[in-house]
Formats: C-alpha cells, structure tokens, sequence
C-alpha cells in the first residue's frame, strides 16, 4: 500500500476516511521503531490525491474496461494513462495484459485452501 498509493486518488463517491486510515497504517508499519524525524502519513498523500470536486468521472466499456475523464479543471488536472476507451490498435492502456495479470494474481493468492474475501 505504501509503495502503490502514489499512484491512486480519491474522488467523490470514495470512502476518504477509510483511504486516508489505510494509507497511514502502511506508512506506518515502514516506520522504524526509533524514528523521530519526519515520517510520510495519510494526511501528505491525501493533500497530492483528492480529486473530490474536480468533476473526474470514471467511464466502464461493455469489456468492463476503467477510463477517466475530467471536465472544467480549473483547478489541479487529474492524470491518467487511462484516458479513452481500448482502441484495439495497442495504442491506449493494455487493458487486456492489465487484466491477465489481475486474474492470475487472483488465482495465486485464491489458491487451493484460501479464499478471498
């Protein structure tokens, strides 16, 4: 989590507390136990993430494929790789590689005698 959050954010319909308090718990966990300088927690990562009000809409294709868009950023312009729906022509995001390896992440940890929750 700790690693991977700089490259998520949080938009209107997300639980931000919720995001805010497992980002913190990460950073934390990393912490050594003697540490007393600055140390990153929720709060830094939610002031470079929140992108409530800054009308980012995430669009679906019938293959279940994520795009974002963004109207009228005045403000901060949300970035994205994900910016348009699959083309077919392997110039946009490699849903299709994103979601094999999604899925064979699934299998390994869904192994015989776990279950994912």
């Amino acid at each position: 989590m700790a690693l991977l959050c700089r490259f998520a954010a949080v938009f209107d319909d997300d639980d931000v507390d919720q995001a805010v308090a497992d980002v913190d718990a990460a950073y934390a966990a990393l912490r050594p136990t003697q540490w007393e300088g600055y140390w990153p927690c929720g709060a830094d990562w939610l002031a470079r993430a929140d992108f409530r009000g800054e009308n980012v809409t995430w669009q679906r294709d019938e293959a279940g494929n994520q795009w974002a868009r963004q109207d009228d950023h005045d403000d901060e312009p949300f970035y994205s790789t994900r910016t348009g729906p699959d083309t077919g022509t392997g110039d946009g995001f490699p849903h299709a590689p994103l979601r094999a390896v999604l899925s064979a992440a699934m299998a390994t940890v869904s192994g015989p005698g776990r279950a994912l929750s």
